[in-house]
């Protein structure tokens, strides 16, 4: 089984649809429907369960996942670059997210974290997928740095040391794209793989992710299209 948190949103939803290519459909989405349009986005999906967020990590804490778990998609966090409720942003974004890792991590699983380009701030300390760049950014809003402490955390984690940084090139991406800041191999045999592929604002933003010995590259533009990699 595969996890996809924040499965019904947009670039979620999209990687559900390319498990579902892959002929993957047993998938289990967490999100956070309420009232919101995005159910909509897995009308044309195959999967076998949804929970609520909360839910889930009731059921993470609780020892409670017992299912084969092949691999985990983090694509869950509030990505409103206007949020203003800070601590909503730690619970949701930072908080959260150090407990699907460490619930990977003791499981074994492979895990794909995707941070923010809204991370790099202005822009003054360059874009480079280095740790020594990461270390350095200074984003300018509340939910960048919420993005921003967790790929610190995971830098000083002792156990997700070293990482390693893998570019096609260094050109900021679009502040609505991702960039995948680590993949967790195992929980004993790491490193972190910081990938990101990205281009300029102009042309498609190329991000290719490792899942297992599969190799996902997502083209994302105005239509999202997307091409299993070598």
């Amino acid at each position: 089984m595969y996890i996809v948190t924040g499965g019904a949103g947009f670039i979620g939803s999209a990687m559900v649809w390319k498990l579902n290519q892959m002929g993957i459909d047993d998938i289990l989405i967490v999100d956070n429907l309420a009232s919101s349009e995005k159910w909509k986005n897995l009308v044309n999906r195959r999967f076998t369960e949804y929970l609520h967020r909360d839910v889930f990590q009731k059921m993470v804490e609780e020892g409670k996942i017992d299912q084969k778990i092949d691999g985990i998609i983090h694509m869950g966090a509030c990505s409103s670059t206007t949020e203003r409720d800070v601590d909503f942003l730690m619970r949701n974004n930072v908080n959260y997210s150090k407990m699907v890792c460490r619930f990977a991590m003791e499981k074994g699983i492979r895990l794909i974290n995707a941070s923010s380009a809204a991370t790099y701030g202005s822009g003054e300390c360059g874009f480079a997928d280095t740790i020594e760049t990461a270390l350095k950014l200074k984003p300018l809003n509340a939910y960048g740095w919420s993005k921003q402490l967790f790929d610190l955390w995971a830098i000083r984690k002792k156990g997700l040391a070293p990482l390693r940084a893998s570019n096609s090139s260094t050109s900021m991406a679009p502040m609505n794209t991702i960039r995948v800041i680590c993949e967790v191999s195992s929980a004993r045999s790491l490193p972190i793989s910081k990938k990101a592929y990205r281009s300029a604002s102009s042309n498609p933003t190329i991000l290719t992710m490792a899942m297992g010995n599969r190799c996902v590259t997502l083209s994302m533009s105005k239509t999202v299209s997307m091409s299993c990699g070598g």
